[in-house]
């Protein structure tokens, strides 16, 4: 008479060994084409959303990191071109490379105000140096994400603006 007899176990491999060919093999897997019959990949080639499915399926997606660089560069992009839409409306010809850095430049230093607030609001110490006093850590994480609203009030307070009317001067 025979009896189901369980694999035994293999001594040789350790438990995070097992763990981690079991989690290459999935990776292996899922990174593996989908293969499709004749008859399926017609059916796929004749529906449009099965189509898009598929082939979007193909296409990495963005980390929360690459996410936030590529919003920062669309609204680098948007603001560039506010300042070429406005120099052309004053000046009637579009800016020169100088005139868009130096219209930057000047952005800047009506901002310093508020970095000098906002530093003053986090218990920052002054620094000597724009730029050292913008890259630090703790002011960037205060600024990049969800403002502060009472960071915000107090600022503007302190500017005699509303918060609608922003705290640039």
């Amino acid at each position: 008479m025979e009896y189901y007899k369980e694999p035994e176990e293999s001594t040789s491999e350790s438990d995070g060994e097992k763990e981690m060919s079991s989690t290459e093999d999935l990776v292996e897997e899922l990174e593996a084409p989908i293969e499709f019959s004749k008859g399926e990949e017609q059916d796929i080639a004749n529906d449009p959303i099965r189509l898009y499915l598929h082939e979007i399926g193909k296409v990495s997606l963005l980390t929360a990191c690459d996410e936030r660089d590529l919003a920062k560069k669309i609204e680098v992009a948007k603001r560039l071109r506010q300042i070429k839409r406005g120099h052309l409306q004053e000046n009637g010809e579009p800016p020169s490379a100088i005139e868009i850095v130096l219209t930057i430049r000047r952005e800047i230093g009506q901002a310093a105000t508020v970095i000098r607030l906002l530093r003053e609001w986090l218990g920052l110490p002054s620094t000597d140096s724009f730029v050292k006093s913008i890259s630090e850590t703790k002011l960037r994480e205060s600024i990049d994400y969800v403002l502060d609203q009472q960071m915000v009030q107090n600022i503007a307070h302190k500017l005699d603006r509303s918060i609608t009317e922003g705290c640039v001067p």
